[in-house]
C-alpha cells in the first residue's frame, strides 16, 4: 500500500510540473508577451488640469492586442482617456488641397477607444502620437516624483508600472 502511495505521489509531482511548465510557457504565444515600458509624464503647472502620459508598449505576441483603458491613483487624477493628437481636418475635401483653410493644418487630440498594437509590433505613446490623458489633477506633478498606471489589454489583461514627471 505504501508503494502505491509513493509512486502515486511522485505521478502526482510529475503532472504538477508538466503543468507548471505549460502554464508558463502559453502565457504568450509568441514568446514576449505584452509589456509596457519608459512611462514618463511632464511636470505641470499649479495651474494645469490634464497631463499626458507617455510610454513605450512592446507586444511580443503573435495575435494583435490593443490598450483598451488606463487607470492611476485620485491622488494622481480623476479620469484617464485614450487620445491621439491629430492634424489637420479628418474629412477634409481640400486636404492638400490650393484651398485648404488654416484649419486644416492645425492639431487637435481626438479620444480613442483602443489604441491597437499589431503582433509582434511596439506602439510609442509619444507626443504627437497617441497618449493616455490624465484628466482633473489632485495636484501638479513635480519633477523627479513618480507614479503608478495600470494599462488593460483587450488580451493580456493589465499591467501597473511607474510613471516618471520629467
Amino acid at each position: 500500500m505504501k508503494r502505491w502511495l509513493w509512486i502515486g505521489a511522485a505521478v502526482a509531482g510529475v503532472a504538477l510540473v508538466a503543468l507548471l511548465v505549460v502554464v508558463i510557457s502559453g502565457r504568450s504565444s509568441g514568446g514576449g508577451g505584452i509589456g509596457v515600458y519608459q512611462a514618463w509624464v511632464r511636470s505641470t503647472a499649479a495651474s494645469q488640469t490634464n497631463a499626458a502620459v507617455y510610454a513605450t508598449v512592446k507586444n511580443g505576441d503573435d495575435r494583435q492586442n490593443a490598450v483598451v483603458g488606463a487607470q492611476v491613483p485620485s491622488s494622481v487624477a480623476m479620469s484617464t482617456r485614450l487620445h491621439q493628437t491629430m492634424t489637420g481636418g479628418n474629412d477634409s475635401p481640400m486636404k492638400g488641397g490650393g484651398n485648404a483653410s488654416a484649419e486644416d493644418d492645425m492639431t487637435h487630440m481626438q479620444e480613442v477607444r483602443t489604441i491597437p498594437i499589431a503582433a509582434n509590433a511596439t506602439v510609442h505613446l509619444a507626443p504627437g502620437g497617441y497618449h493616455v490623458m490624465l484628466v482633473d489633477l489632485a495636484k501638479p506633478l513635480v519633477k523627479g516624483e513618480d507614479f503608478d498606471v495600470t494599462f488593460r489589454f483587450r488580451r493580456g489583461g493589465a499591467q501597473t508600472v511607474a510613471v516618471t514627471v520629467r
